[in-house]
């Protein structure tokens, strides 16, 4: 096959029994990349096939290799863990999900990394595994499915070919008994690139057999803090102390720090608005006074006071703190 754009005719591969490589040593492809191309024919005597009988489309080529894990903070699954198809297997719990994307290329890497997800039974009807988890087809395809049923998330970059993606704990799939699955988008100089677990060698394949699959199926235990203060000896080398607590109720709260007499020498918060149910690390302690000048060794006292907006009180304790340096 020859490519007759290319002065003197470039060398493009041998035809095989319906199949043909295009590229070489000399000739490769640059991944991420969209190309158009025409299929023709010329007998020996320079009569060519007519245009509208060439056959034409458009590929764009894929990264060498893509691949994906899952994290809910406490359970893990690397890509090996995705060769099972059954969502079932990979359960997390209601909580965000961390989708870490890693992709491996020939030194060109994408301008933007996405997460695009749906629920795993937007997938053809039936039962695991006919016709619901990797039915070949356009019913089957995330993308062709109405917009309101799939959603994208932007991945950061966290190092040279790693990126990371957060479906929020707030997201309606992220509900305990609700299957998962996403792919990958790549975007380069505008083109974008789909991926799913299995390589689709040559570089250029579907996004639909075999997209990485996992179940929400673990729920999350939330135990409320005890009221205290974490690094309550500070040192040089850890020089600052957090009020650490639990608001049951939407609460308005007050922190003091008080020398051994009694005097109030620093507030850290004045009746800052904190949100019910939730356990919070508050503004830490330096060790300065209101001042700004460092207090010198010795016991302190920091008191959290935590009231409703109707006045009620829902904390208020005094714990100690040592000054060691």
């Amino acid at each position: 096959i020859l490519d007759r754009t290319v002065a003197g005719y470039g060398y493009l591969g041998t035809l095989g029994t319906g199949s043909c490589t295009v590229g070489g040593s000399s000739n490769q492809l640059e991944i991420l990349t969209a190309y158009d191309y025409q299929v023709s024919a010329v007998d020996v005597w320079g009569n060519e096939v007519a245009v509208a009988n060439r056959i034409q489309g458009s590929v764009t080529t894929t990264a060498f290799q893509v691949t994906a894990s899952v994290s809910d903070g406490i359970s893990s699954y690397g890509n090996d863990n995705f060769e099972n198809r059954d969502p079932s297997v990979r359960q997390v719990r209601d909580t965000g999900i961390k989708i870490t994307v890693r992709i491996t290329t020939a030194g060109t890497l994408p301008d933007k990394v996405s997460i695009v997800f749906a629920g795993n039974d937007s997938d053809l009807p039936g039962a695991w595994p006919a016709g619901q988890y990797g039915v070949t087809g356009t019913a089957d395809d995330m993308l062709a499915l109405p917009a309101a049923d799939r959603w994208s998330v932007s991945c950061i970059k966290v190092t040279a070919n790693t990126y990371e993606g957060i479906i929020s704990s707030k997201h309606p799939l992220v509900k305990y008994g609700t299957n998962v699955r996403f792919i990958v988008a790549t975007e380069k100089s505008g083109v974008v690139t789909y991926t799913d677990h299995t390589p689709d060698a040559p570089g250029l394949g579907d996004w639909w057999t075999d997209e990485w699959r996992f179940r929400v199926q673990k729920k999350t235990i939330f135990i409320p803090w005890p009221t205290r203060v974490l690094n309550n000896v500070m040192t040089a080398e850890l020089p600052c102390c957090f009020p650490a607590y639990f608001v049951p109720v939407d609460s308005l709260v007050t922190i003091k720090v008080y020398d051994i007499k009694g005097r109030v020498i620093a507030t850290l918060s004045d009746r800052v608005y904190r949100p019910g149910g939730q356990n919070i690390k508050d503004l830490g302690w330096c060790g300065y006074n209101k001042d700004n000048r460092r207090v010198g060794p010795g016991l302190y006292y920091i008191e959290i006071k935590a009231i409703t907006v109707g006045n009620k009180t829902v904390i208020d304790k005094i714990m100690k703190v040592v000054v060691a340096h």
